[in-house]
């Protein structure tokens, strides 16, 4: 009927009933929540490996430097052992010294490809030469006739081969350290921006 009202539709409703939204319910948002599904933003690693003589460069930069270094002194000993009345070396000692080039230029080329096995065999060299160098130089200048040479050739000779074998020492600490690292995975082709270290150049 018309006149008729539905009961239940008149029936007030209390306010508490009424379910309301609430406000503790996350929202959407542009911003990307900082959870463990999303990738957080990659920091700068920290250096891990060693730096030469405390601050210098890293291993892989030492190796490279110092071999270049020995380049030149090699040259230049063998340069003055040719010239007369410089230094005096036998004829072993200059076929000692053209391997020395050989290996150096191998043991750069090993830095320079992150090659452990490469810089290893030159290391090999460079040990064996220190002991035939201690032996054949301490031979030498026992047993040669100094009396035909000018008076600073001894003091040059013996001068040569104590900072040659020094030399070398500094060589084989720069290498040991970097094979080290190479073989723990520290210095990689993909870790060197990490590990890259110079006191001038970086």
């Amino acid at each position: 009927m018309r006149g008729a009202t539905n009961p239940i539709a008149d029936e007030h409703v209390p306010e508490e009933s009424i379910p309301k939204m609430n406000d503790d319910a996350p929202e959407w948002s542009d911003d990307k929540p900082d959870t463990p599904l999303l990738p957080a933003e990659e920091k700068d690693e920290e250096k891990k490996g060693h730096k030469f003589f405390g601050l210098c460069c890293d291993s892989r930069r030492a190796v490279i430097i110092v071999n270049s270094l020995s380049l030149v002194i090699f040259i230049c000993g063998l340069i003055a052992a040719i010239v007369p009345g410089s230094i005096t070396v036998g004829a072993q000692n200059i076929v000692a010294m053209l391997f020395n080039l050989l290996f150096t230029v191998v043991i750069i080329g090993g830095a320079m490809k992150f090659n452990q096995a490469t810089v290893f065999i030159g290391l090999l060299w460079e040990l064996f030469i220190i002991c035939y160098w201690i032996t054949g130089a301490t031979r030498t200048i026992e047993n040669f006739d100094w009396s035909k040479e000018s008076p600073e050739a001894r003091g040059s000779t013996i001068a040569f081969v104590v900072i040659s074998i020094i030399w070398q020492f500094v060589n084989i600490y720069a290498e040991v350290v970097f094979m080290y690292e190479t073989h723990q995975g520290i210095m990689t082709p993909e870790t060197y921006k990490r590990e890259e270290q110079s006191c001038c150049c970086v």
